[in-house]
């Protein structure tokens, strides 16, 4: 409804982006949950935002589909599937930074916070797979511990993966900045 609203409208921040997100999964259907918005530093993950720590379920994503939502630096979401104890992971959006590579300054708008929010014993790990989709690139993989997060700074364009304790890819992202008018 959020997105909605905002598309409705056409009204866009200097701080909008579209997030798109696909169900990878072997069969499951993901839920998609809003926890609220709290801005802060790249790699900050923060719990309880403006959602005052309820959430709003946004939808179900059906396995192969795509989706997009509009988004702010801070939003954070979950997605779970619909077995007591299964998948389920945060993500959060934050403003990035610029740093170093090659010895020449980069500009990374978007940090991203993944998040194994399962914390008892039989929670599972997570596996964040990025990277490998230039020719010539070979994707690398992070292990995500129950409980544990880990940032990643983007340009945007880039796809990330989160995979489940069995290595079987759950569902991707990739973010797109927009100015206004593009919602």
């Amino acid at each position: 409804m959020r997105a909605s609203l905002l598309g409705l409208f056409g009204l866009a921040s200097a701080q909008d982006m579209k997030i798109v997100m696909e169900n990878k999964s072997p069969g499951q259907d993901l839920g998609m949950y809003w926890l609220g918005t709290e801005e802060g530093p790249a790699g900050a993950a923060h719990v309880v935002g403006t959602g005052g720590g309820r959430e709003t379920f946004l939808e179900s994503i059906s396995p192969g589909k795509k989706i997009a939502h509009t988004a702010k630096f801070g939003d954070r979401f979950v997605f779970r599937t619909a077995e007591f104890g299964g998948f389920r992971a945060a993500v959060q959006v934050q403003r990035g930074t610029s740093t170093r590579v090659d010895g020449r300054a980069v500009k990374f708008p978007f940090s991203f916070t993944f998040q194994a929010i399962g914390a008892e014993k039989s929670a599972g790990h997570l596996e964040l797979k990025h990277g490998g989709n230039s020719p010539g690139s070979k994707p690398e993989y992070i292990w995500i511990n129950r409980g544990q997060q880990v940032s990643h700074l983007t340009q945007g364009f880039q796809t990330f993966t989160l995979r489940n304790a069995d290595r079987k890819d759950m569902i991707s992202f990739s973010l797109m900045s927009l100015g206004r008018g593009e919602l």
